[in-house]
């Protein structure tokens, strides 16, 4: 949108806009408020922008020097516009790997003070990230509020996946812990060399199970405030305490888990979870090479089943070879009722095996691991499911109605089925997350693919494409599709 028509909205209130900046749901301003003649950020995104409205409505409760004031919030032909305090400053990501401990124990602090203020208000901000924080020197800021969202709430999950908590992405109900994982992994992504009370407060923060996390957010200052010393006099204690009460083998597991050594935690001791649970909190789950190290440490041999069922349940979110050969060697050191269920799924791949998993299935992650079994079988096979795998779909009151399209596109996919497709192409087109951008312009391409030569599904991969080329994947295909553009013409 030019200045010139910007400068006239709201009465004209707001004049000289200047683009600062532009993230996958709006854009960011910096303008003039001529009734107070000060610095302004706004925010437009497009209508209805349920969740940046919620956000403001809800953030305007909280009252902490660290959180931008929300002062105007109005709404324009297609856009809706928020208004904030301007802040001059930079991202934490521009200070990645480069924050001393004295800094980040000031992050934690002014951030800790926020979420004290939001748990009171029953809410959570879901979205803590580097790109989130403005430091300006002296002071941090949090920023961008489209993801807040009350307790109890089941709207659909906005944030980034790289530093969501384990329960928020599987679609629990979150509470401040959620909000203390995400936090915790931004500041080690910000910190430099870290002392040992930072890197206890990180690990801690950062387990995947939230009940193994502070018992409140009290406590997580608390630990904050510990000088050094005293915290390694408590050390000092604790690893006498362990010398004289415990084996050798348990006092030198802790010290080694203690210095970051889990290579040897799993010489010592590879049944312990301790390691394997250190070391998947700093890692991508998403990554393959994440579990591969995994594998290579035995993890399926860790004594403790809780832990083995949580990353059995996030192995199904990769869907590869590996991903479900490491699922079955899980499934066989767990003996509870509900692994014979999964272990006579994983033996054979018959569509009457699969119809009784489905039938046994009642949570949402049981639910979640049927859909994406199904859609790692054969092409044949899942072709014959295909009838169930809909009706499936269309009853499952556990999940969104977008994450029912997105199996449902990735089924349409498999088995090339075109009506499907346009369906789906036509349900998701609306959606601007960039996460949506590659499967819509994939989509394009198959119906293309199938025969639909002139009715310019080409053109709309590449628009698609056009904008998001960070990713290995939109470039591959955006290659594609401009070199076939090339070959067939405008009306491809």
């Amino acid at each position: 949108m030019p200045d010139t028509a910007l400068s006239i909205m709201n009465s004209g209130r707001y004049y000289h806009w200047q683009k600062i900046g532009e993230g996958a749901y709006g854009i960011v301003y910096k303008a003039i408020d001529s009734y107070e003649n000060r610095e302004v950020a706004i925010k437009k995104v497009h209508l209805p922008a349920l969740a940046e409205k919620q956000g403001a409505a809800l953030m305007q409760k909280i009252h902490h020097p660290s959180c931008p004031k929300i002062i105007d919030c109005f709404e324009n032909d297609d856009f809706c516009f928020i208004v904030m305090q301007y802040l001059n400053g930079n991202s934490l990501r521009c200070f990645q790997g480069k924050l001393s401990s004295h800094l980040i124990r000031k992050l934690l602090k002014d951030m800790l003070a926020i979420m004290a203020e939001m748990d009171r208000h029953q809410m959570t901000y879901n979205d803590f990230k580097p790109d989130n924080i403005i430091f300006d020197g002296k002071h941090f800021y949090l920023i961008d509020f489209g993801a807040v969202m009350p307790y109890q709430s089941i709207q659909p999950r906005f944030g980034s996946r790289a530093f969501a908590s384990p329960e928020y992405l599987a679609g629990e109900n979150v509470d401040w812990r959620s909000d203390l994982y995400s936090l915790a992994k931004t500041a080690q992504a910000a910190a430099g060399k870290q002392d040992f009370i930072l890197r206890f407060w990180i690990r801690k923060s950062l387990r995947q199970n939230p009940d193994q996390r502070f018992k409140s957010i009290e406590k997580a200052k608390h630990v904050l405030r510990l000088r050094v010393c005293v915290c390694f006099f408590i050390l000092f204690a604790i690893l006498c305490l362990l010398a004289c009460y415990q084996p050798l083998q348990g006092w030198c597991y802790q010290k080694a888990l203690y210095d970051g050594n889990l290579e040897l935690c799993i010489q010592i001791d590879a049944g312990r979870k301790e390691a394997f649970e250190a070391y998947l909190s700093s890692h991508d789950p998403l990554q393959y090479s994440t579990w591969i190290t995994l594998w290579q440490w035995q993890l399926p041999g860790v004594r403790d089943s809780t832990f083995l069922w949580q990353c059995f349940y996030q192995l199904s979110l990769l869907s590869d070879d590996f991903s479900w050969q490491l699922q079955e060697e899980i499934i066989v050191h767990l003996k509870d009722e509900k692994a014979v269920m999964y272990q006579s799924l994983l033996a054979a791949s018959e569509i009457s095996k699969v119809k009784a998993f489905a039938s046994w299935a009642r949570n949402r992650e049981d639910r979640i691991f049927l859909y994406r079994y199904c859609l790692f079988q054969s092409t044949d096979t899942l072709s014959g499911l295909m009838p169930d795998f809909r009706t499936w779909l269309a009853e499952d009151g556990l999940l969104s109605e977008e994450e029912k399209d997105l199996f449902l596109a990735h089924g349409a996919l498999k088995v090339m089925d075109e009506s499907m497709l346009k369906e789906i192409y036509a349900k998701m087109l609306p959606l601007t997350n960039e996460d949506y951008v590659y499967l819509k312009a994939k989509m394009a391409c198959t119906l293309f693919e199938t025969g639909h030569y002139q009715e310019g599904w080409l053109h709309q991969a590449e628009k698609l494409l056009r904008e998001y080329q960070e990713d290995a994947q939109c470039q591959d295909l955006y290659a594609y599709v401009t070199e076939k553009i090339k070959q067939w013409g405008s009306n491809s």
